[in-house]
């Protein structure tokens, strides 16, 4: 991807590159969309069972939901900014967007809300908080990813922070259009 983008890559370049006849790519993937989404899918897996640990002692704590939890997947994600950048920035698959965001849904759902939110978030309205909060999330990582003025990792987690806990601060002058 980082050499020809994505729309270019054919299945045949992707077995030559690997060393491996073409048959035994189509024995384990449909095509090179279902490699990287099942490649997508495992980066973003790694990146939340290493969200884990931390997570299970802020619970042990009795912390139910901090911001700062999302401190440690933006540091993940800049751990892993090498691999993400090529694949979701210019000459990515547009896809891999998507794959986040509903990755990070899952996530929050299932690691956050379902745990700790009884009696503080309607079971209905779960997956609508997953989305904002995904949405914050995926919108800041794709900015910080793909911009060509690398935001520092302290100045984005500020910002998620700043964003879901007192939303977008006043401004006392207009912003430049």
């Amino acid at each position: 991807m980082a050499e020809q983008g994505y729309p270019a890559i054919a299945a045949r370049d992707i077995a030559a590159r690997a060393r491996v006849n073409r048959s035994t790519f189509y024995r384990h993937f449909e095509d090179k969309d279902d490699l990287f989404n099942q490649g997508c899918s495992s980066l973003f897996d790694s990146i939340f069972r290493r969200m884990r640990a931390p997570l299970a002692e802020d619970a042990e704590s009795g912390r139910m939901w901090t911001p700062e939890y999302f401190t440690r997947l933006f540091m993940l994600i800049d751990g892993e900014s090498d691999t993400l950048t090529v694949i979701g920035g210019p000459g990515g698959n547009p896809e891999f967007r998507r794959i986040m965001r509903e990755k990070i849904d899952a996530f929050i759902i299932e690691e956050r809300l379902r745990p700790f939110a009884t009696g503080i978030v309607e079971p209905d309205s779960a997956e609508l908080y997953a989305a904002a909060l995904s949405s914050i999330v995926t919108g800041l990582a794709t900015k910080w990813l793909g911009s060509s003025e690398r935001f520092s990792l302290e100045k984005v987690c500020g910002v998620y922070r700043d964003a879901i806990t007192r939303g977008i601060p006043p401004y006392s002058r207009a912003l430049p259009r």
